[in-house]
C-alpha cells in the first residue's frame, strides 16, 4: 500500500483550439510532448493539428474542407486523412465527414501536408508513423466490394508507407478487407482483416474478424475469446510496444 499523497500531483493544460473554433480532439502524443489531433474552425470545418509546447499548427487540408491528424513521431511528422475538392466518383464518404469528397492519405513534413498514394482506389488513410517514418493505415483498391453497404464500394486493405511509396500487407486468409492501426519502431504492425460492413466510428467500414500482427509482411492471428464477431467492433489489435506486446 501506498499513500495516494505520496503521488506526485498531475495538472492538466487546455491545448486550445484553432482561431475561432469551439473544440479539439487530440488523439496521440509522442514521449517528447508532440500531440496529433484535429480542431475545428469558426466555420465548423475541422483541420489536422499538432500541437508542441501548447502551440497549435494547422495542417489545413489537400483542397477540400476538413482533415484529422491521427499520428504523429517524435521528429514532429504527423500522419492522417483530408479530404480534397473533388468529390468521390462512387459517391463514398471515406473520411466520415458527410461531404462525399475524395478522402486521401497524408504525411506532413515541416507543417506542410503531402498526399500519398493509394493501392489503386479513390480514398485512404494513414494511422501511425514511427520513429523511423514508416507509416501505416489502409487504402482502398480498384477492386468493388459486393459485401460493403452503401455508400462504402471498394475494397480496402492495409497499407504501409515509406519514402512516398505505398505497399498492401495481406489480410488474413480469407478476409477480403483490413486495416493497419499501428506500428512500433521494430516494424511490427497491428490491427485487423474482416469484412465490410457499415460505417462505424472505430475502424471505419471494418468490421474484425482476426486481430492480426504483421512481421515481415506475414500477417499473424493473435486469437480471440471466442465471441462472436459482431457488426459494432470485434476481434482488434490496437496498440503494441516495442517490446511487441500487444493490446486490444
Amino acid at each position: 500500500h501506498r499513500d495516494l499523497h505520496s503521488f506526485p500531483t498531475r495538472r492538466s493544460s487546455d491545448l486550445g483550439t484553432l482561431p475561432g473554433g469551439n473544440s479539439s480532439q487530440p488523439y496521440f502524443i509522442t514521449q517528447n510532448g508532440h500531440v496529433a489531433g484535429s480542431s475545428t474552425l469558426a466555420d465548423g470545418t475541422s483541420h489536422a493539428v499538432v500541437w508542441s509546447r501548447k502551440q497549435a499548427a494547422d495542417l489545413g487540408t489537400l483542397g477540400g474542407s476538413d482533415s484529422i491528424a491521427f499520428g504523429v513521431n517524435d521528429a514532429g511528422q504527423a500522419v492522417g486523412e483530408a479530404e480534397t475538392s473533388a468529390s468521390d466518383p462512387n459517391g463514398e464518404d471515406f473520411c466520415g465527414f458527410a461531404t462525399h469528397l475524395i478522402c486521401l492519405p497524408f504525411e506532413s513534413a515541416n507543417g506542410v501536408m503531402n498526399p500519398l498514394p493509394t493501392l489503386g482506389g479513390n480514398n485512404g488513410a494513414v494511422n501511425m508513423i514511427n520513429r523511423w517514418g514508416k507509416a501505416v493505415g489502409f487504402a482502398e483498391t480498384s477492386v468493388p466490394d459486393p459485401a460493403c453497404p452503401a455508400p462504402q464500394v471498394l475494397q480496402f486493405l492495409p497499407a504501409v508507407w515509406r519514402d512516398g511509396k505505398v505497399h498492401s500487407l495481406p489480410p488474413y486468409p480469407g478476409d477480403p478487407d483490413g486495416l493497419a492501426l499501428n506500428i512500433n519502431d521494430r516494424g511490427q504492425i497491428v490491427s485487423s482483416s474482416g469484412t465490410c460492413g457499415p460505417l462505424q466510428p472505430t475502424l471505419i467500414n471494418l468490421i474484425g474478424v482476426h486481430p492480426i500482427m504483421w512481421e515481415n509482411g506475414k500477417p499473424i492471428d493473435l486469437g480471440t475469446l471466442g465471441g462472436t464477431t459482431g457488426v459494432a467492433g470485434g476481434n482488434i489489435a490496437w496498440n503494441l510496444n516495442n517490446r511487441g506486446q500487444v493490446v486490444g
